[in-house]
């Protein structure tokens, strides 16, 4: 975590400085406006014209603490009492997750072979730590537990390449539709360990629940929709998109489908302001690693996906501190609005995305 963490000190205030100075615009911005770009955590939202290139940088660090399920809020002790499903032993859950950190950090590139076609190719790193309490093991809902002692996990890794098209359907002065097709391969091994508090009150190498498995070493297809449309000093989005697993190995997590709309207000050539509604449909985790299998919610499959809702602000600013075209720097702050997630799993809390492009 250390990489990403020195990574987002050193560009975080230097992208709150530049907001700070929205009101600044320089005769660069005669080509450049912040609102052509949607929100910084919009995935493919715009297309090139032919010959044009793009490099870009997201950091997007997500927090989650607690425990939830379809009904709400979950406390240790309702957890403790949930039936271990993942293993023979022992009868009931006796490891409960307190909180979770991931950054993921996604460098991309972009290329326009024609004005209706744009190649976009990335990939991206993750970084996950969690911090999960042991108890003594149960047999039955009316033991007493002994709370243990906590530990910690990580795991980091390449997380995925991904490859797409870009391709216009439609565009006029007002509004634009394009389409995205691709694939994304896992690339990180689905068999990561690390050094475990069990039940027992022994430490053990094991090999990690699927929440802390960077990848899951399988291919996806992906495809998206998306309507761009401007009304005076506003622009409004929608994007509809998906992923859906092609191969895979021993497990898979689970096909999923997010739309997405938001709106964005010009207050200069160089900054916009951003609001966003995310809605996101994702399917339980598909097959089973034999060696997941300790007594936690995140080592059962079932305990994946689930309906998302989530809200984010955020700021689009373009800057020239590099020669040529103008560079965006952009910030969006996000939190959920309401989840139905499937099981028991752990309660998100806010997610923040940093990001760079630059138009070469």
């Amino acid at each position: 975590m250390l990489y990403l963490n020195r990574a987002v000190s050193l560009l975080a205030p230097v992208i709150f400085l530049i907001l700070s100075l929205s009101a600044r615009a320089d005769s660069d911005h005669t080509i450049d406006y912040a609102i052509d770009h949607a929100p910084i955590g919009v995935m493919g939202d715009h297309y090139h014209k032919a010959g044009e290139w793009m490099l870009s940088a997201r950091y997007m660090r997500m927090d989650m603490r607690g425990n939830q399920d379809s009904s709400g809020k979950l406390s240790d002790a309702e957890v403790l009492n949930t039936k271990n499903v993942a293993g023979n032993m022992p009868m009931l859950l006796s490891i409960v997750p307190d909180d979770m950190q991931m950054g993921m950090l996604m460098i991309g590139g972009m290329y326009a072979p024609s004005d209706d076609l744009t190649l976009m190719l990335g990939v991206s790193a993750v970084d996950r730590q969690m911090a999960s309490t042991t108890y003594s093991a149960a047999n039955s809902m009316a033991q007493e537990r002994q709370r243990l002692g906590r530990f910690q996990t990580s795991n980091k890794d390449i997380a995925n390449l991904s490859f797409s098209a870009l391709i216009r359907l439609q565009e006029q002065a007002d509004q634009r539709w394009h389409m995205a097709i691709g694939l994304r391969q896992s690339m990180a091994s689905a068999d990561a360990t690390d050094t475990v508090l069990t039940p027992m009150n022994m430490r053990m190498v094991m090999r990690l629940p699927y929440a802390m498995q960077v990848g899951d070493e399988s291919l996806a297809a992906h495809a998206a929709l998306t309507h761009v449309r401007d009304v005076n000093d506003w622009r409004f989005g929608a994007q509809i998109s998906g992923y859906f697993n092609i191969a895979a190995k021993d497990w898979h997590f689970g096909d999923e489908v997010q739309g997405t709309l938001w709106s964005q207000r010009s207050l200069s050539a160089a900054l916009s302001l951003s609001a966003r509604i995310t809605v996101r449909q994702q399917k339980p985790i598909s097959g089973r690693d034999a060696l997941i299998a300790g007594p936690v919610q995140a080592a059962n499959p079932e305990n994946y996906g689930g309906t998302h809702w989530d809200m984010g602000l955020g700021a689009n600013y373009i800057a020239s501190f590099l020669p040529g075209k103008g560079n965006r720097l952009a910030v969006e702050v996000s939190a959920p609005l309401k989840s139905k997630p499937n099981g028991v799993q752990m309660r998100p809390r806010s997610q923040i995305t940093f990001g760079w492009q630059k138009a070469l």
